[in-house]
């Protein structure tokens, strides 16, 4: 159920953005002050380009400032299976002995 909604909401935006490219094609320029490049495109490329980087950014933000929770995370797997493997050891032991 999860993937179909996940695919309706991207076609939804696909379809979204392809209107939104059809509807604004008139050309703009963009000059790169204090460089001497202009850029000449048309207007939804810059603001589909825009959109697509403020993604890319958040999406590396919330990476690198969850790094720290994941690494804990993984050290804490890492200590519950060898308290696991210690006990399951202590039972295996402890059965043993009554035997």
């Amino acid at each position: 159920m999860g993937r179909i909604l996940t695919y309706l909401v991207l076609l939804g935006l696909s379809l979204i953005s392809i209107s939104f490219a059809v509807s604004n094609r008139q050309m703009t320029t963009i000059f790169l002050w204090p460089l001497p490049f202009k850029i000449e495109q048309s207007i939804y490329v810059f603001i589909l380009a825009s959109i697509v980087f403020g993604f890319l950014f958040g999406y590396l933000f919330s990476w690198f400032s969850f790094h720290n929770s994941r690494r804990l995370i993984k050290a804490q797997k890492v200590e519950i299976n060898n308290l696991q493997s210690q006990l399951s050891e202590g039972n295996s032991q402890t059965n043993n002995s009554y035997n």
